[in-house]
């Protein structure tokens, strides 16, 4: 069996169907149609068994050819900084015309693909694998990846908007929900994730008093924030009640939802301060955060609650609302991952990312003083991306040396 149906997404035109038992998925091109055509013709025409599969096996052949041919494309669109091997069928990352001796993982060439049929730019995910391969973590650890890979495949249903959605604009169970689902976490340009984090707000704080009986000096715990109240005039019942919070994002201090103060302390810092500064467990916007390394975060992705900073997508951090508690937005570079809760059920808060740097770039209920751009950031964690490429490749030069000195 052979069918051939024409689609369109974004504009561009698509031919699917089947072949035999196979699926395919290929760009509409006149030459493409024309030959697919023909192999139908073909088929419907075949006398027996043996004439019909030699058929089908040579339109898979075309089809991987024109396969082949689109790769050629996202080469084309990423020129200099991807190879294809096409003998292989693997994509390998290239600097100064050399190419990286190990391939780019299946999920990673399909992200780029997939951006370049959007007509998005697919640079972003070459250069998060680039990233990922410089964290000693990951580079020789395919399980890890794969841990990785099925956490950023994983998407959220955000249900409020799908009721919303079927409520007030009519639209079916079905079409709702698929419109309110997308990837519970993204990155950026510079090949960041962008990922979230719920953090506790100090509200109280220490101050030198003088001690009325003594007059000596004292240390005195007192609330930071002063609280505005609505009451029943004639009851004295409460019907409201604030904290007074500062305007801007950066002037509120945030802890850890759950360890507070206590565990590893981190430096809070801005993107110009050294890595070392102000130890402790305070969480600041505008602020990178950082532990001293790796050995403070545990690494083995199937422990859970276990020490390491915390962040990650949607499902994770519906767990830490509260009515003190405030959802962060942050970045975190694949460098920094130290582990990924493996978990079967991402629905659930256990799916945490820990990590030995993030960095919060704004509070979704106050407004910031000043923009933090991902690139800024980027360019803490990696100056040059031409740096980033050239070890990505580091492995093919020592092998060729290797090589030589055998000769």
């Amino acid at each position: 069996m052979i069918t051939i149906n024409e689609i369109k997404v974004n504009e561009k035109k698509y031919l699917t169907g089947q072949i035999g038992k196979e699926n395919y998925s290929i760009e509409a091109t006149p030459e493409a149609k024309e030959k697919l055509l023909d192999f139908k013709r073909k088929f419907n025409s075949a006398q027996d068994f043996t004439a019909a599969q030699e058929i089908m096996d040579n339109a898979l052949d075309s089809i991987k050819a024109f396969k082949i041919a689109e790769s050629n494309e996202l080469v084309e669109i990423l020129k200099g900084d991807l190879y294809h091997d096409t003998k292989k069928n693997t994509y390998h990352v290239m600097y100064n015309g050399k190419r990286g001796k190990d391939p780019i993982h299946k999920f990673f060439v399909d992200k780029m693909i997939e951006a370049s049929e959007k007509t998005l730019d697919p640079k972003p995910w070459l250069i998060f694998w680039v990233r990922l391969m410089r964290n000693p973590l990951y580079k020789n650890d395919s399980h890890k990846v794969n841990v990785l890979i099925n956490y950023l495949s994983a998407q959220y249903t955000n249900k409020n908007a799908a009721e919303k959605l079927m409520e007030e604009d009519g639209f079916g169970e079905e079409v709702a929900t698929k419109l309110s689902t997308y990837d519970q976490i993204s990155i950026t340009e510079q090949g960041i994730l962008a990922a979230f984090k719920y953090v506790a707000l100090i509200t109280d704080k220490y101050e030198v008093a003088t001690d009325e009986e003594s007059g000596k000096q004292i240390i005195k715990k007192t609330e930071r924030y002063k609280t505005s109240m609505k009451i029943n005039d004639v009851t004295g019942e409460v019907l409201e009640e604030n904290l007074d919070l500062p305007e801007y994002a950066e002037d509120i201090i945030f802890a850890p939802p759950v360890m507070r103060q206590d565990g590893d302390a981190f430096s809070c810092r801005s993107l110009d301060e050294d890595s070392g500064v102000n130890p402790g467990h305070n969480i600041r916007v505008g602020m990178v955060h950082e532990l001293t390394g790796f050995e403070q975060v545990n690494t083995n992705d199937s422990s859970f609650g276990v020490k390491g900073l915390h962040l990650g997508g949607y499902y994770y951090v519906k767990g830490y609302s509260g009515r003190t508690n405030y959802l962060v937005d942050c970045l975190i570079s694949p460098e920094d991952i130290g582990a990924v809760c493996d978990t079967n059920d991402w629905s659930n808060s256990e799916g945490a990312i820990r990590c030995k740097r993030y960095m919060v770039i704004g509070a979704h209920e106050h407004i910031n003083k000043g923009m933090y751009h991902p690139s800024a950031y980027a360019t803490l964690i990696d100056a040059d991306w031409d740096t980033a490429k050239a070890e990505a490749i580091a492995g093919l030069e020592k092998a060729i040396k290797d090589t030589e000195a055998q000769l």
